[in-house]
C-alpha cells in the first residue's frame, strides 16, 4: 500500500486504498490472513509533514481461542501517522518523545509505504481471545475432540487427584428426574 503524494494538489485531500493478502501479510499468532483490507485516509499538510487521520476496515482470518477452528471476522480501526522524508525528520527532532507514528518517504518521489501502519492498526482491532462464536464449547480437555461438533463420550466425572480435596467444599448435585 503505497501513497504517492504528488497526486494531490490541494490540502486536505482524501485517499483509499484497498488490498488484499498479496498486499498485507498479518504474520501473527492466530491470524492467518487478511482477505481484504480497505484504508480511508484524510490528509493535511503542514510544511514538509503531511498528517494523516482515518479508518481502517479488514476481514480477516483467525483462529477461535477455543475450538481452533479458523473463521472470519470483520475489524475496523483508526490510523493516525506523519509521513515526511527521513532528512526532515532527522533535522527537526524534538528531545522529548513524540508519540505519532512516522512514516518515510521511501525515494525522492514522495512516495510512502503504509503496510506496517496499517499492520499495526489491523492487528490491535483483533480481539485477545476472539471466538467463532460465543456460545462455542470448546474443546475435550481429555480426547481434544471439538464438543461444538459433538459430544466425545468422556465422562466428566472424573476428577483430576490434585483437586478432589475441594470437592467436599461443594454440596453434592442434586438429581432431578423430568419425567
Amino acid at each position: 500500500m503505497i501513497i504517492d503524494f504528488r497526486e494531490f494538489e490541494t490540502f486536505p485531500a482524501k485517499k483509499v486504498l484497498v488490498g488484499g493478502p498479496e498486499k498485507i501479510s498479518l504474520d501473527y499468532q492466530g491470524v492467518h490472513s487478511a482477505t481484504q483490507v480497505e484504508v480511508d485516509l484524510s490528509i493535511q499538510k503542514s510544511g514538509e509533514e503531511f498528517f494523516c487521520q482515518g479508518q481502517v476496515a479488514a476481514r480477516v482470518a483467525v483462529e477461535c481461542a477455543r475450538c481452533l477452528k479458523l473463521f472470519e471476522a470483520d475489524v475496523n480501526g483508526t490510523l493516525d501517522f506523519i509521513v515526511c522524508s527521513i532528512e526532515y525528520h532527522e533535522a527537526n527532532a524534538r528531545e522529548a518523545v513524540d508519540a505519532e507514528d512516522y512514516v518515510h518517504f521511501a525515494d525522492q518521489a514522495m512516495r510512502a509505504n503504509i503496510v506496517e501502519v496499517v499492520r499495526q492498526a489491523v492487528l490491535l482491532e483483533i480481539d485477545m481471545m476472539p471466538l467463532c462464536s460465543d456460545d462455542c464449547r470448546g474443546l475435550c480437555v481429555r480426547c481434544g475432540r471439538n464438543l461444538n461438533e459433538g459430544d466425545c463420550g468422556c465422562s466428566g466425572d472424573e476428577i483430576d487427584e490434585r483437586w478432589a480435596a475441594l470437592k467436599d467444599f461443594m454440596p453434592p448435585r442434586q438429581q432431578t428426574d423430568n419425567k
